[in-house]
């Protein structure tokens, strides 16, 4: 290892540590059920007093603290003091507010209903949050929807500032995402503890403005006075809202971020970390020999429950391409498609000689938004714990999934695009594409700027191999690789989905962050009942899940139909004419009867009669 390389290690490990966080407890499951009752006890008084922020160009979110509708937002969403846009309550109406006071170093912000009334709302909490605490999220992520109540979101307090720095706020697990901007963070009493803020590429960066601020500054802000400089973020930044990171530090970060990929853990207080999961650990144990990995060319795609004893595997449709096996106890069997859904995107596969396996054992009903929920991994350890988000509903379909090479990019001088970044373990990067390198050729065409590059790029497919020619220097390079799926900017900031998330007639969100890969895998409530099946990683905040009563009407009807396919294709066996006896070779042909010798008729062998029917 290089001394550079060591370095970075040495001054992110005394970076981390230098947090100074304390160790996690352990939750065991009678303290995460209280937890879970606390939730649905306040549930209906939080989701009324998140509201939606509607503005010309964009949108954001805020929260209702007292009856005349005074409301606490980030200064971001807001921008200016004395504005009045549209705010949109949870059952809908909309009504006019008024920007009032903000400080923009600490990213606080409050506004005013115009209209009279009573108003929904929530209390801000006078105790300060502590690191391990449990916490709740609400917003309008993506944007507000006529049609969907403020989704809910799970967490832990991961650290807490003094209240004195504005870049040491509230940092939680509880993941929020463009849209939710200047909604509330709650704490199990259903008190508003913090403000949304901005994030990062983590899940675990979810930065918020403690309540403090706003109760200290309360007469400011009513008075309309507005303090701090607003930031605003250029297309250099890696943060959304309101951290800014100059160019040269994105290599460096991209190369951190990418140390955590695979480390959910990496507070010991998060809620996906061992110490919390173990409450768990006696809930997915009853799953063993029931869930399997299913890889389609050895690449791991998917998981899988069992059906029946005998290897018949109910899994994600859309990503079973090429040949198939699945994995139990890391021993594989190959499998087959025997039935399909693909409404639903399920798949049932029949392994060949399986070991006898645990059928899936359906819960009776489906959850309930506000319900703690776990997935457990392949081995039947937990493997996440979240909230169910929203009620049940029809996703609409996705546009057509693309390709990406993970650069950046821009016109070159001289023709032809420049290569302004490279993002860290995308196709471009694993490829050899260096940030000046000038791509001139894409598929053979010649690209004469970044407009025409796009246009390539939006007939390309995930997954196809691609060639372009560069420019470095005084080289010309022929290049290959493979592309990944295109997500939005936004969508960034949700590591790897899945590329079909969409189209769907009937699933609920949750919280809980799974890779696309984990797709196919039961999801249970904390009695250890099975309530749906994870079908989609669909964004930063949201997994998609079929609910159990779905299932409970779709599975045998696959079942059925993977009856009858086996049925039809014993029948053609059974039809096929006998085949025809071989002929022997010249030197080998059978002896006439006319020249056997006595002695070979003696022994000669009857033929058996024919059996009874």
């Amino acid at each position: 290892m290089t001394t550079f390389y060591r370095s970075l290690i040495i001054c992110c490990a005394v970076a981390l540590a230098s947090l100074n966080l304390p160790a996690a407890s352990g939750q065991s499951l009678a303290d995460l059920k209280k937890a879970q009752e606390q939730t649905h006890k306040h549930l209906d008084k939080m989701l009324a007093a998140t509201i939606g922020i509607h503005l010309e160009d964009s949108s954001g979110s805020g929260v209702i603290v007292s009856e005349d509708g005074y409301i606490l937002t980030a200064a971001h969403v807001i921008a200016v003091p004395g504005d009045i846009f549209e705010i949109e309550l949870s059952d809908g109406r909309k009504v006019k507010a008024k920007s009032l006071g903000m400080d923009h170093d600490w990213d606080a912000g409050m506004a005013k209903i115009m209209g009279e009334g009573k108003w929904p709302f929530v209390e801000m909490a006078k105790d300060k949050p502590k690191p391990g605490d449990w916490c709740l999220g609400t917003g309008h992520p993506g944007g507000i929807f006529t049609d969907r109540k403020p989704p809910l979101r799970l967490g832990r307090v991961l650290v807490v500032g003094d209240g004195k720095d504005p870049t040491k706020g509230i940092q939680t697990d509880a993941t929020v995402y463009p849209g939710d901007s200047g909604g509330p963070l709650y704490n199990l009493q259903g008190e508003v503890i913090g403000i949304h803020s901005n994030i990062g590429y983590g899940v675990l960066e979810n930065q918020h403005v403690p309540v403090e601020v706003y109760r200290q500054k309360w007469d400011d802000f009513k008075a309309s006075k507005e303090s701090g400089d607003p930031l605003y973020l250029d297309d250099e930044s890696d943060f959304f809202l309101l951290e800014f990171v100059p160019e040269s530090i994105l290599i460096f970060y991209d190369t951190i971020a990418s140390w955590f990929t695979e480390t959910p853990d990496w507070y010991g207080l998060a809620k996906d970390s061992a110490e919390t999961l173990s409450g768990v650990g006696t809930i997915t144990t009853p799953l063993k020999r029931t869930i399997v990995d299913v890889l389609a060319d050895e690449v791991p795609v998917a998981m899988g429950v069992a059906v029946n004893r005998r290897g018949l595997i109910l899994t994600k449709l859309s990503v079973l391409k090429g040949e198939l096996i699945c994995l139990i106890d890391d021993e594989p069997f190959a499998a087959k498609i025997v039935s399909r859904d693909e409404v639903h995107d399920l798949a049932l596969l029949q392994m060949e000689e399986p070991p006898p396996l645990k059928p899936i054992a359906w819960a009776d009903r489906s959850p309930q938004t506000g319900d703690w929920l776990v997935t457990p991994d392949v081995d039947s350890s937990p493997l996440s714990l979240g909230v169910m988000s929203n009620a049940v509903c029809k996703i609409p379909g996705a546009p057509a999934a693309r390709g990406a090479m993970k650069v950046e990019v821009g016109d070159a001088e001289k023709g032809g695009v420049q290569i302004k970044r490279v993002i860290f373990g995308g196709p471009a990067a694993r490829a050899g594409i260096r940030v000046n390198d000038c791509l001139v050729e894409f598929e053979g065409k010649q690209i004469a700027d970044a407009e025409a590059l796009f246009k390539q790029m939006e007939k390309t497919k995930p997954g196809q191999e691609i060639g372009v020619k560069v420019k470095r220097a005084d080289q010309e390079l022929q290049i290959k690789m493979k592309l990944v799926l295109f997500v939005d900017e936004d969508e960034e900031y949700s590591g790897s989905l899945s590329e079909r998330r969409g189209g769907f007639p009937a699933v609920f969100a949750h919280d809980t962050a799974i890779i696309p890969e984990a797709c196919g895998s039961p999801v249970l409530d904390l009695e250890g009942k099975v309530v749906g099946l994870n079908i989609a990683r669909a964004g930063r905040v949201t997994s998609y899940a079929i609910p159990v009563d779905e299932l409970k009407r779709v599975v045998p009807k696959l079942v059925k139909n993977a009856r009858r396919a086996t049925k039809q294709q014993l029948a053609k066996a059974n039809a096929k004419p006998a085949a025809k006896p071989s002929v022997e070779a010249a030197d080998d042909k059978p002896m006439p009867a006319s020249k056997a010798t006595s002695q070979d008729a003696k022994t000669a062998v009857p033929a058996p009669a024919p059996m009874a029917p």
